[in-house]
């Protein structure tokens, strides 16, 4: 009697199916791929010249700092930037030519535009940011009805020395007769965002009070805060 050989395809199968499924992770995750796959920057970069202002990135990756983007400015002249997010806005300068900046915008759809001229309103493109590895903490207010209170900023004396303890401890200290006991009083935004810090109180599992923190000679100067209304 012949022998008949049958090839294993079991191996072949395997090796697929693997291939496959590694595929599909890379399409699933939001914090390193887009939805094609590809890898997303941690830099982004927009481009503004007499034609408006462009994003050549439309999505890109939050470090631990924030967010990084390159403006390319292209009018032959220095001008400004504005940034416009859901909670609010902020903005800078751009001067000619290329230019570095870190902000610290929460993740999500975002908007960055030059000012073309000086009577002249911001021309935005969109881009959105995705959380990534940055290890990003809310700081959005989960008030009942959407009440909440806020305070500006503090009055300084110019060369004021800020405090050396941490952020979340000078809350603790400030704030003990607001705080019940069980709240999580914690570091949240960006971790190692430079230029300042922001500090969260959760009660039941909600954003009730976040505070702002400015980095100065010396350590820190709160920099007012928002808190739901029965805080």
């Amino acid at each position: 009697m012949r022998s008949v050989v049958v090839p294993c395809l079991c191996a072949i199968f395997i090796v697929a199916l693997s291939a496959e499924l590694s595929g599909c992770a890379g399409v699933g995750s939001r914090s390193n791929a887009d939805s094609k796959g590809t890898s997303v920057p941690d830099i982004a970069r927009v481009v503004c010249d007499r034609a408006g202002s462009r994003m050549l990135t439309p999505e890109v990756r939050a470090r631990r700092d924030g967010v990084h983007f390159e403006i390319q400015n292209r009018l032959d002249k220095d001008t400004g930037y504005a940034v416009a997010t859901p909670d609010g806005g902020m903005g800078g300068n751009a001067p000619k030519g290329r230019s570095r900046h870190i902000e610290d915008f929460p993740p999500g759809e975002i908007s960055i535009g030059c000012y073309p001229s000086r009577d002249a309103d911001p021309d935005y493109a969109k881009m959105m940011v995705l959380a990534g590895d940055s290890d990003y903490k809310s700081v959005e207010l989960e008030c009942p009805g959407g009440m909440s209170v806020s305070s500006g900023g503090g009055l300084y004396a110019p060369g004021a020395k800020g405090e050396k303890r941490d952020p979340a401890e000078l809350v603790r200290r400030r704030f003990s007769k607001q705080l019940d006991e069980g709240d999580v009083v914690e570091t949240a935004g960006y971790p190692d965002h430079e230029n300042g810090k922001t500090v969260r109180a959760t009660r039941d599992r909600q954003i009730v009070a976040v505070f702002e923190y400015r980095r100065v000679k010396g350590g820190w100067l709160e920099n007012g805060y928002s808190a739901c209304a029965d805080f």
